[in-house]
């Protein structure tokens, strides 16, 4: 009895133990099935984004791209759009071979950006998987990158930088082709000499004459180190603006050579100790090319564009725009700018301030009822550089009583409350501390809106905005007219600042003020029947 409870029961083990068996090998089988299908989709994918037959080729290494500006004008020889501007880069270029760069700033660029450089075929496997791994599982404090000095050549030469798999992917094929038809000195000496390190300096020898003032042969380890550090981030580790932070970044490239074996004990410490001396005046000595007021916003404009539509980084959109070979057709119009530009060039076009001969200053923005900006001005005085400060477009100033037409007029007008021919009393205005007054002596009495328009009356606007609101015009000016300069509710050290209230609006005291540009633009709708079209310097890139 108890024998066939047994083989019984060891029965249903045994069919048990088959059936998990056969559940265990479904799994496996659906794994592997599994495991194919991706792998297909990958090899697909890989195969759809990468180009294997295309070569980067180092012999035809083309670096630099001339920007043109355009006029709307026609040159009546060649039939085309007349040419306003060649931007002149402030790019510094010298291409030197390989056996003219010191062994030390070759092994200080190995050291840092890629240890196994001379052992690798293009790619670090180790550190792409490193760094695959950490985009999923972020193992190190920041975003380690696995790209290795020939993925990095590839990314100065196209200027592809953009953060997608299918790139990178691309990139990594590129990589084993370039290191299939170029030696690594070849490799290398291009690298060196196409690299950004700031100020305007491209390449080893530019950088050495910009910072040390000398030839990139005499460097020592220190400098050559100093000048390396650069590459991973030239902003912040330019050393004429932030000295500590490149310091800092030579010393561990340092380390770095002395952990692998470039520098001897003595070496790494004299290097260490060596005090840098940087030719601040080299750099600022650079040739700087005069810009009309006018180009310089259009440069800006562009620049602000490519940031906002595609995402680039401002240095990115700086770059394309000095040196990517851009035509920029811009809405100028030559005579009106040579106009302005030779007026305010001369500071005896202006009224002095004191006995001692000093000057105002000024801006000018001159717009077409469209939109189009047409000539600038953002200074009194000879422009003696690019990219200076444009009072038009970048300073904040007290509009005074040329806020009043389109504040209290052009609402009070355009909401029935009065009429041009509409009588108001141009009396006194209690204030409670004081009294409101006119910039002329007394009171007129009853006028027209006409009439106190003409005399940039005080009083009336006051009253116009009291009936109102000054919630109305503030909204009409910064949604209707983009006068975005104006502050809806600002916190400062004196109080509670804001531009919603009777005096702004009535009298134009702002809490900081508007731009000249926006000014400018506003006055548009008395032109054009009342449309208001946003200010731009160019319609095509």
């Amino acid at each position: 009895m108890g024998s066939r409870k047994d083989k019984k029961g060891g029965g249903v083990i045994r069919g048990t133990l088959a059936n998990i068996g056969r559940v265990i090998a479904a799994l496996i089988m659906v794994g592997i099935i599994t495991g194919c299908i991706i792998a297909s989709v990958l090899t697909v994918y890989i195969l759809r984004y990468i180009n294997s037959d295309e070569e980067i080729s180092l012999s035809d290494l083309n670096l630099r791209y001339s920007t043109i500006l355009y006029t709307e004008e026609t040159d009546p020889e060649t039939g085309e759009p007349k040419v306003l501007q060649q931007l002149q880069t402030t790019e510094n270029r010298i291409w030197v071979s390989l056996d003219k760069i010191p062994k030390h700033m070759q092994e200080a660029v190995v050291a840092i950006e890629d240890q196994r450089f001379w052992t690798h075929q293009g790619v670090d496997w180790k550190r792409t998987f490193g760094a695959f791994v950490n985009m999923f599982i972020p193992i190190y404090p920041t975003q380690a990158g696995g790209s290795t000095i020939d993925q990095q050549l590839i990314k100065n030469i196209t200027g592809d930088n953009e953060v997608r798999i299918e790139r990178k992917v691309q990139e990594i094929f590129r990589a084993l082709n370039l290191e299939k038809r170029y030696s690594k000195d070849q490799i290398l000496e291009a690298y060196l000499n196409t690299i950004y390190f700031n100020n305007g300096a491209y390449g080893v020898q530019a950088a050495a004459n910009t910072y040390f003032g000398k030839d990139v042969s005499e460097l020592s380890v220190a400098e050559a180190a100093s000048i390396i550090g650069i590459t991973n981030a030239p902003g912040a580790y330019n050393p004429l603006a932030h000295p500590e932070a490149n310091k800092r970044r030579q010393e561990n490239i340092l380390f770095a050579m002395h952990e692998q074996g470039y520098l001897t004990d003595k070496e790494y410490e004299e290097a260490l100790n060596e005090k840098l001396e940087f030719k601040t005046e080299f750099a600022a000595s650079r040739v700087n090319p005069v810009y009309s007021y006018f180009t310089d916003y259009v440069i800006d404009q562009v620049i602000d564009d490519l940031m906002e539509q595609y995402g680039y980084t401002n240095q990115v959109a700086q770059q394309m725009v000095t040196s990517g070979g851009l035509r920029i057709y811009t809405t100028v119009d030559e005579r009106v700018q040579d106009i302005v530009t030779n007026f305010y060039s001369d500071v005896k076009n202006f009224p002095t301030v004191t006995n001692e001969g000093e000057y105002p200053q000024s801006a000018a923005a001159i717009l077409d009822p469209n939109g189009k900006i047409i000539a600038l001005a953002g200074g009194i005085g000879e422009k003696r550089g690019m990219r200076e400060f444009n009072r038009a477009t970048d300073a904040y100033r007290q509009c005074g009583s040329s806020i009043k037409p389109i504040s209290a007029y052009l609402q009070a007008v355009e909401r029935d409350v009065v009429t041009w021919s509409t009588k108001i009393d141009d009396g006194p205005v209690d204030l409670g501390t004081h009294t409101l007054v006119n910039h002329y002596s007394g009171y007129l009495g009853p006028i027209t809106v006409d009439e106190a328009l003409q005399r940039s009356t005080n009083t009336v606007p006051y009253k116009l905005i009291q009936q109102i609101g000054p919630k109305t015009s503030f909204d009409f000016l910064t949604e209707k007219l983009d006068m975005y300069s104006l502050v809806d509710r600002k916190v400062t050290d004196s109080g509670i600042k804001s531009d919603i209230d009777v005096f702004p609006m009535a009298l134009g005291g702002l809490t900081d003020g508007v731009r000249c540009v926006e000014m400018a633009a506003a006055y548009q709708v008395f032109g054009n029947g009342g449309f208001y079209n946003e200010p731009y310097t160019f319609y095509k890139v």
